[in-house]
């Protein structure tokens, strides 16, 4: 999934981030892991800044729950825990990418990687409630 929009807070803890995104609609959490700067709580990162645009392809990771639901269901992702990257996903899954990771799509044209921790067989078509964690997979644009 790609999130674009603009900084708000950024917490560090080593290499460890959590961002907070404001996009055009909503305030969206996520993690990151910067291996190139480490960071104790407190000190700034010379390559994140405050207000600065960005753009973030994120996926939900750590998903030791889900729910197959029946019939259709109304796509949405919520994070209802102010400050943390928990997401609760509810899509249509598209694709299989390896036998923990499923394609979920949340609405037209925007769709999420969703790692499992362990294997599970979910059918193409499926509609899924899954709770996870909202991560930087590919690194930020700025």
């Amino acid at each position: 999934m790609k999130i674009s929009g603009k900084i708000k807070s950024i917490d560090v803890d080593g290499y460890e981030r959590l961002l907070s995104i404001q996009t055009d609609d909503r305030l969206v959490w996520c993690n990151l892991v910067q291996p190139n700067e480490y960071l104790e709580p407190g000190q700034s990162s010379i390559y994140l800044k405050m207000d600065e645009p960005v753009q973030l392809k994120v996926g939900l990771f750590f998903i030791a729950d889900h729910r197959v639901l029946e019939g259709r269901a109304d796509n949405a992702m919520s994070q209802d825990a102010y400050g943390s990257p928990h997401a609760i996903v509810i899509g249509e899954v598209i694709g299989k990418i390896s036998s923990d990771t499923y394609l979920i799509e949340i609405e037209k044209n925007d769709q999420i990687e969703a790692q499992f921790e362990s294997n599970l067989e979910l059918n193409i078509g499926d509609y899924i409630r899954v709770a996870g964690e909202l991560a930087v997979q590919d690194g930020v644009s700025l």
